[in-house]
């Protein structure tokens, strides 16, 4: 996203395409990390006859704009305090990604895979990080930006009546398996969790995604689910 200050427009343009697909038959919507709350958002938007041709899979599903629990969080606290060293977590924050942005993507991109044999994911993710520049990036942490609060991203999944799935993994250190578990409680859907997986399942546990995203499908198409 070039301009993370245009989430309106792109929760908009979700959903005209979401209308577009709706016309060719029942559609499948599955997002991750943050944008898998964006499609719980969006997805509040449309009414019963719209709901029962729609299906949603969340692949772990939050990301820094949304909260679902009533916690703080010390690392989002000290993003713009400038230090004399950035260590671990501590990269997280504005003036580290001014000075090694790649230094950055290279720690976070670690702990979105912490998975052994996860080196080309890292360095693909890593290098798709570096396509942007630190100033955008930091935009998107900006405090002027719209955050969904706890009360409020429990009030959108509540709203979601489509049949719906919760992926996560039990190792996710980018959003912890509670935040997976409570979504899929504010929903009311299941939630499967893959046992070491990190924040990208979809991507170093393929076969166990697409067997329950195939297997999930088949049970909506064949009216298993309500």
């Amino acid at each position: 996203m070039d301009n993370p200050h245009e989430s309106p427009k792109i929760v908009a343009t979700l959903l005209t395409d979401a209308d577009d697909a709706l016309d060719a038959g029942p559609t499948l919507f599955r997002d991750r990390s943050f944008w898998g709350m964006t499609a719980t958002q969006f997805l509040g938007a449309f009414n019963d006859n719209l709901f029962k041709q729609l299906m949603l899979l969340l692949a772990i599903p939050v990301g820094a704009a949304v909260e679902l629990h009533d916690r703080p969080n010390p690392v989002a606290t000290r993003f713009e305090e400038e230090r004399e060293s950035y260590e671990g977590w501590g990269r997280w924050n504005a003036h580290h990604w001014a000075q090694d942005q790649a230094g950055f993507a290279e720690f976070f991109f670690g702990q979105v895979f912490p998975e052994p044999y996860s080196t080309r994911q890292v360095e693909e993710a890593v290098g798709f990080a570096m396509e942007t520049d630190a100033e955008t990036l930091v935009a998107t942490q900006s405090p002027k930006r719209r955050v969904l609060g706890p009360a409020e991203a429990r009030a959108a999944a509540a709203r979601v009546r489509c049949p719906a799935l919760v992926l996560h993994g039990d190792d996710d250190r980018i959003a912890p398996l509670s935040d997976g578990v409570a979504l899929a409680r504010g929903i009311g859907c299941p939630i499967e969790v893959v046992a070491g997986g990190g924040h990208g399942v979809q991507a170093r546990h393929p076969v166990w995604f697409n067997t329950r995203l195939l297997r999930f499908v088949e049970e909506v198409a064949a009216g298993a689910r309500p």
